[in-house]
């Protein structure tokens, strides 16, 4: 079941099913488990209903926000839904509840269209672990075979898209209280593999623009999509590797002392 969650100060934590049409059908999903689309008449329906029930559980929607502004920013969205893909409608409801500024609400759970191909292996995702700070973006950590590109090295672009138009695409569609900067970023640390295949693309394979550390030279390099079981093999390889590298390091010898020769 979809669910948006609110859990703000003075709610202990109530859940509000959205999508009760959505609820209702088989999704179709194929070998790679695309999720099933609905009229936009009907996904717009959706969207009213949750503005109501966002309205109705969490009184402090207005008392934060100006009603004025939450209404142009529905309008505004329930125009733009013009696809009848569960992706696109995801990208539409993530702007809304990211506009009330609230940092306690989410949407979604594992069962979901949008969601469940994380665990079952069917979405890919750019296998790399970014981190945001300031106006830079950094690897934490890489997922693929190729050593070209190391931990700290500076990333410039993906796919011809530059960091700064890929923050600025994703920033509007991340929860937090007010505009704390330093949250959004965090958040966007955390799960930006995630947020690029929701709100970017979906691609095969990734041309990344980077500097690599302690050089000022851009390259490119071109990885594989990963999914979340490839990515979970290769971070348990290589941590047995290194435990076999710590054991050896780690070994006693024994040895007799004869006069000066050990």
């Amino acid at each position: 079941m979809t669910k948006i969650i609110c859990n703000a100060r003075h709610i202990t934590k109530i859940i509000i099913p959205l999508y009760l049409l959505t609820l209702l059908i088989s999704i179709s999903c194929g070998d790679n488990k695309r999720p099933a689309s609905l009229s936009i008449e009907k996904w717009r329906e959706d969207f009213t209903y949750l503005k109501e029930m966002m309205e109705e559980y969490c009184p402090t929607l207005y008392e934060y926000n100006d009603k004025a502004d939450i209404e142009r920013l529905f309008d505004s969205l329930y125009q733009e839904i013009d696809d009848t893909t569960f992706y696109r409608f995801h990208q539409v409801i993530s702007r809304f509840v990211a506009g009330a500024n609230e940092a306690h609400f989410d949407v979604g759970s594992k069962e979901d269209p949008f969601m469940g191909g994380i665990f079952d292996g069917s979405f890919k995702f750019i296998p790399l672990v970014l981190r945001f700070l300031d106006d830079n973006v950094y690897v934490r950590y890489s997922y693929s075979s190729d050593s070209s590109i190391q931990r700290g090295d500076r990333i410039l672009a993906i796919n011809n898209k530059s960091m700064d138009d890929i923050r600025e695409k994703i920033m509007p569609h991340i929860f937090s209280d007010g505009d704390i900067m330093t949250y959004k970023l965090e958040r966007m640390t955390a799960i930006f593999e995630l947020l690029y295949y929701w709100h970017i693309e979906r691609a095969d394979s990734f041309t990344v623009t980077y500097i690599p550390l302690g050089d000022s030279t851009a390259n490119q390099i071109t990885l594989q999509a990963m999914n979340r079981p490839e990515m979970v093999e290769v971070l348990k390889e290589r941590n047995a590797e290194e435990t076999r590298e710590d054991e050896e390091e780690n070994k006693f010898y024994e040895f007799e002392i004869d006069d000066k020769t050990a």
